[in-house]
C-alpha cells in the first residue's frame, strides 16, 4: 500500500490544491460528512424499526394472545403473551421468548442514546403510553 493510502486511513487527507496532507480538511470536512451519514443511517434504521413495531403492535400482537372459547385466557409459553402470568395466576414454565416484544425496548434504548437529555423524559412518557396501549389491546 502506498504511503498516501496509509495516511488517509488516519487523521489526514491529501489535498492536491494544498500540495500535501491536511488535518483540517480531514476533521472538519470529511469526518463531519461521515458522521452526518452515520446519524442519517441510524435515523433511517430507527424509522424502519418503528414502522415494524407499529405494524406488530397494531396487527400481530393481539392475534398472538391465546383466549379459550369460554373467554378465559390460556397459558402461553411466551412469557410476554401469557396473561395468566401477568396476573400472577400462572406457575407453568415459559421457555420461549417472543422475538418481536424486545424490539420495543431496544428501540427506546437506541432512541434515548442519541437524543439530548432534556428529551429523555418525553421518550419515557411515550414508552409508558405504548406499554399501556399494549395492555389495553391485550
Amino acid at each position: 500500500m502506498a504511503f498516501i493510502g496509509q495516511i488517509e486511513d488516519g487523521p489526514y487527507r491529501y489535498c492536491e490544491d494544498l500540495e500535501g496532507l491536511c488535518s483540517i480538511c480531514a476533521e472538519y470536512g470529511y469526518e463531519v460528512f461521515d458522521d452526518l451519514a452515520k446519524i442519517i443511517r441510524l435515523h433511517n434504521k430507527l424509522l424502519q424499526d418503528v414502522e415494524l413495531i407499529i405494524r406488530y403492535m397494531k396487527r400481530e400482537y393481539v392475534c398472538e394472545i391465546s383466549i379459550e372459547s369460554n373467554g378465559h385466557t390460556e397459558h402461553d409459553e411466551y412469557i410476554g403473551h401469557c396473561l395468566p402470568y401477568a396476573f400472577g395466576e400462572c406457575n407453568k414454565m415459559h421457555s420461549i421468548r417472543c422475538s418481536h416484544c424486545p424490539k420495543l425496548y431496544s428501540f427506546f434504548d437506541k432512541l434515548e442514546s442519541i437524543l439530548p437529555a432534556e428529551e429523555i423524559q418525553l421518550i419515557d412518557d411515550k414508552k409508558e403510553k405504548l406499554l399501556h396501549y399494549l395492555a389495553h389491546r391485550t
